[in-house]
């Protein structure tokens, strides 16, 4: 799994959620996530990861994580407002990771 990838999602989702705090733990904590699930889904999370990551080379003539923090978060928050079909589904997952694992920390 591409750790870049990971640390810039769980940096933008920290910055829409108003989640404050260090975010290696929540890194650490959503690969272990992905490394435990069964074969089958932690295939379809990374290939549907890579496919998010790149899918902004034909608007932006860049990655996702090559974006700027400010353009990552407006990303994220047009796939949460208008619930974009396949990423309204790859962001809930590490939202829902980086949102439990925030919370369990404090």
């Amino acid at each position: 799994m591409n750790k870049i990838f990971i640390r810039e999602i769980v940096e933008a989702i920290y910055d829409i959620n108003s989640i404050q705090g260090e975010t290696n733990d929540v890194e650490n904590f959503v690969n272990s996530q992905i490394s435990k699930s069964p074969d089958f889904m932690s295939f379809g999370v990374k290939f549907l990861s890579w496919a998010f990551n790149h899918s902004f080379l034909f608007l932006y003539l860049k990655s996702y994580e090559n974006l700027q923090r400010k353009k990552q978060s407006e990303i994220l928050i047009h796939i949460k407002k208008n619930k974009t079909p396949i990423f309204s589904i790859v962001l809930r997952f590490y939202e829902s990771l980086v949102v439990l694992r925030a919370v369990e920390k404090e």
